[in-house]
């Protein structure tokens, strides 16, 4: 008689861990939505600045990639961090390349109307 509950507490414990277990990736998994969830909406503010005002896109950049490095290193982990920046920047890079292009047309645009 003790066998058998001994044998079913350890059972039960078992199943209780890796429960909670499960748990703890599912939660995990949110907080990793919420992170490209996040990324997705600071690139596309970035993006609408930058067609608004390009000198901000620079100080936006700085503060969008703080903000991304804080909430991904409490979030995930560090490797995730690093591939995630990289892209965020290569991202931010090539919309102030190309807002500096949209820039130097409308400049030349605007001279040669005028």
């Amino acid at each position: 008689m003790k066998d058998g509950r001994a044998m079913k507490a350890i059972i039960r414990n078992a199943f209780f861990k890796w429960n909670a277990g499960q748990k703890q990736q599912q939660h995990r998994e949110h907080w990793e939505v919420v992170v490209v969830v996040v990324v997705v909406v600071v690139v596309v503010v970035v993006a609408v600045v930058a067609a608004a005002a390009p000198f901000v896109v620079v100080l936006v950049a700085i503060v969008v990639e703080v903000i991304v490095k804080v909430i991904l290193i409490i979030t995930t982990g560090l490797l995730v961090v690093i591939i995630v920046v990289a892209a965020a920047a290569v991202v931010i890079e090539l919309i102030v390349v190309v807002v500096d292009d949209v820039v130097v047309v409308v400049l030349v645009v605007v001279v040669v109307v005028a």
